[in-house]
């Protein structure tokens, strides 16, 4: 389950919860407010300053829009 909060995105996956913030890279405004699971498995996130970000399960892709 993933959840996006002012701090960043988090993952919880029944056993831990994995945070990215903009403290282990995250960029952007770190204001998450839209999560999307792709076909592939990755994830693309979005925040309110135009970023936008891809995980691939192994790291954080950082685009801008």
């Amino acid at each position: 389950m993933w959840i996006g909060s002012s701090l960043g995105m988090s993952i919880f996956d029944g056993h831990k919860l994995l945070s990215f913030t903009k403290q282990n890279g995250l960029v952007g405004g770190g204001i998450c407010h839209s999560i999307i699971e792709r076909p592939n498995g990755d994830f693309w996130f979005g925040d309110f300053e135009g970023s936008i970000v891809k995980y691939d399960g192994d790291f954080l892709y950082h685009y801008t829009a």
